[in-house]
C-alpha cells in the first residue's frame, strides 16, 4: 500500500482506530491491575489520570488528522475552484467563438442578401434599358444604317467632312438617339458593383443585339470629336465593343469598291475572278490555309492571265505579306487617297481592347501599320 493509500485509509477510519487504540489501552490497564474495582479514591484519581491521558493524546492525535483533513479537504475544494475556473473560461471562449462565428454567419448572410438585392435592382434597370434600346433599334428603318454603312466604307476618308455632313441628316437624328442610348446602358454597367469580368458578362449581353454594320457607323460617329465623347470612347475600348466588328469585310468592301491600293487594279474591279482573287487573299480568318491557297493553280492562272503585269506584281506583295504577316506597302509615295479607309481609321484611334485584341485585329495592323501609323501623325 503506498503512503497516499496509507492516509486516505487512516483519513476514512480515524475514529475507529482511536476507539481500537482506547480499548486496547483499557484492557492493558486492566490486566496490569487485575481488573478489580478499587474502593479508595486515590485508586480512582490514578485510574482517571491515565483514561484522561489516552484520551487527550488521543484528542491531540484527532485534532492534528482533523486539520490535515481539513487542509487536504481546503486543497480539494481550491483544485476544484480552478478547475471550474478553467471549465467555465474555456466555456466562455467557446461561448464567444460561436456568437463570433454567428455573427460572422449573419454579415455573411447579409452581404449575400444585399448582393442578391442589387444583382436583380441592377438586372431589372438594365433590362428595361436594353428593352427599350432594342425597341428603337427595331422601329429603326434598317436602311438608313445601310445608306450610312454604304457611305462610309466605299467613300474615301479624305472627304471625311464630306461624308459626315451628308450622312448627318434629318434621319441620322434617330440613330444619334441611339448612341446617346447605348452610351447611357455602358454608363451604367460600368458605375455598378460588380468587378469587371461580370460587367463584361452584361455589355456581351449588350454587344449581342449590335450588327456589325451598326458598329462601324458607331465607330465612325465617335471619329474626331471633342473632349466630351473621352468617357464613350473609353467604355468601347474597355468592354471590346468592337471584337466582332468584322474587319476583314470592312477591307475586302473597301479593297473592291474603291481599290485605293494602285490604280493599277482599277480595270479589274469588275471582273468576278479578280474578285475572288481579293477573297483569296482575305479569307485567312475563315479557316483557309493561305499558303495552300496561294499554291492554287487555279489562283495562280487567274492572277497570270486577269491581272496586268504592274497588278500582278502588287497583287503577289500583298499576298505574301498576308501570308507572311509582314506590313504592305504600295509602290509609290504614302499618301492620303491611298489608304484612308474607314477600317485603317477605326484600328488607328481605337486602342486593341476596343477590338478584344482579336487574331484578325493583329493580323490586319500588321499589314497596313505603315498606313495606320500615317493617319495616327496625321490625325493627331
Amino acid at each position: 500500500m503506498n503512503k497516499e493509500n496509507k492516509e486516505s485509509f487512516i483519513e476514512k477510519n480515524l475514529w475507529w482506530l482511536l476507539l481500537i487504540v482506547g480499548i486496547v489501552f483499557l484492557s492493558v490497564y486492566f490486566w496490569k491491575f487485575h481488573g478489580v474495582l478499587a474502593n479508595e479514591s486515590d485508586k480512582w484519581d490514578h485510574f482517571g489520570s491515565y483514561i484522561g491521558g489516552i484520551f487527550s493524546g488521543m484528542a491531540f492525535l484527532a485534532l492534528i488528522a482533523e486539520m490535515k483533513a481539513n487542509k487536504k479537504e481546503k486543497k480539494l475544494q481550491e483544485e476544484r475552484y480552478l478547475t471550474e475556473m478553467r471549465a467555465n473560461k474555456k466555456e466562455k471562449k467557446l461561448q464567444e467563438a460561436r456568437y463570433l462565428t454567428e455573427i460572422e454567419d449573419l454579415k455573411k448572410e447579409k452581404d449575400e442578401q444585399d448582393k442578391r438585392w442589387k444583382k436583380e435592382d441592377f438586372e431589372r434597370t438594365f433590362f428595361m434599358m436594353l428593352s427599350q434600346f432594342n425597341e428603337k433599334l427595331s422601329f429603326l428603318n434598317n436602311s438608313d444604317i445601310n445608306n450610312i454603312y454604304d457611305s462610309i466604307v466605299t467613300d474615301s476618308f479624305s472627304y471625311f467632312n464630306t461624308i459626315r455632313n451628308n450622312v448627318e441628316n434629318e434621319k441620322y437624328s434617330d440613330i444619334n438617339m441611339l448612341f446617346i442610348n447605348l452610351y447611357r446602358i455602358l454608363k451604367f454597367i460600368d458605375e455598378s458593383h460588380f468587378e469587371i469580368n461580370n460587367k463584361k458578362l452584361y455589355t456581351g449581353i449588350l454587344r449581342s443585339y449590335l450588327s456589325r454594320k451598326f458598329l462601324v457607323v458607331l465607330g465612325f460617329h465617335l471619329l474626331y470629336r471633342d473632349s466630351s465623347y473621352n468617357n464613350y470612347i473609353e467604355y468601347i475600348n474597355k468592354y471590346n465593343i468592337f471584337e466582332h466588328i468584322g474587319l476583314k469585310y470592312l477591307e475586302i468592301k473597301v479593297i473592291k469598291n474603291n481599290l485605293k491600293l494602285t490604280n493599277n487594279l482599277n480595270n479589274s474591279i469588275k471582273d468576278e475572278k479578280y474578285k475572288t482573287i481579293i477573297d483569296y487573299i482575305l479569307i485567312k480568318k475563315d479557316g483557309y490555309n493561305i499558303k495552300n491557297t496561294y499554291n492554287n493553280p487555279d489562283l495562280n492562272k487567274i492572277i497570270k492571265t486577269k491581272l496586268s503585269k504592274p497588278s500582278k506584281k502588287i497583287c503577289n506583295k500583298f499576298i505574301q505579306a498576308r501570308i507572311k504577316g509582314t506590313p504592305f506597302k504600295i509602290p509609290g509615295k504614302i499618301n492620303e487617297s491611298g489608304y484612308d479607309f474607314i477600317f485603317m481609321h477605326l484600328i488607328a484611334n481605337f486602342k486593341p481592347e476596343a477590338f478584344a485584341n482579336s487574331l484578325e485585329y493583329r493580323d490586319t495592323t500588321t499589314v497596313y501599320n505603315l498606313y495606320i501609323s500615317k493617319l495616327k501623325n496625321t490625325y493627331s
